[in-house]
């Protein structure tokens, strides 16, 4: 037993298997590097930092979302800058929902608007109406999709839409 032991742990052998020692560690590296890329990129170590996290306002917290824009903002930044009305007009619309969305998330799904900023929001510095003349201005456009609007009611209308969104950290 002692010969087979010694034969395993012999300079002569070890020398000879350098090779696989050191392909054993390159695919243990590999494998090691691969679950940390697709733990960032699949952003469960944010995920599960949020559930263990002690959150004063868990409604609010769970509206978070990364650091980037959202693909959707994204779309309606791109329709407002679009020289065509139809564009900015449906911006006006995807903005309108994605407000109604990320309220819908924080836990106020039904009531009329200003009920359901106030509460979600509740800051007395927060111009709730301006949003609440934008969302006028989206149920005039979903009423008559061919009523002549300035392309500057668009505008303001998302950038208040924006803002009542980064008030529910929503960016």
């Amino acid at each position: 037993m002692w010969e087979e032991v010694s034969f395993w742990l012999s300079p002569e052998l070890q020398h000879k298997l350098w090779f696989l020692k050191l392909l054993a560690w390159l695919v243990s590296l590999f494998f090691l590097g691969s679950i940390l890329y697709f733990l960032i990129k699949t952003q469960y170590l944010k995920y599960r930092w949020r559930k263990t996290a002690w959150v004063k306002d868990y409604r609010r917290f769970k509206a978070v979302h990364f650091p980037k824009k959202p693909k959707e903002w994204l779309k309606v930044e791109r329709l407002i800058k679009s020289d065509l009305l139809s564009e900015n007009k449906l911006g006006v619309v995807k903005a309108a929902e994605l407000l109604d969305r990320a309220l819908k998330v924080m836990g106020y799904p039904s009531g009329d608007w200003s009920s359901r900023l106030s509460q979600a929001i509740g800051d007395e510095s927060f111009d709730q109406a301006s949003v609440l003349r934008a969302l006028e201005l989206k149920e005039r456009i979903l009423k008559n999709p061919d009523l002549a609007i300035k392309k500057e009611d668009t505008k303001k209308a998302v950038e208040a839409f924006q803002q009542t969104l980064s008030k529910l950290n929503y960016f």
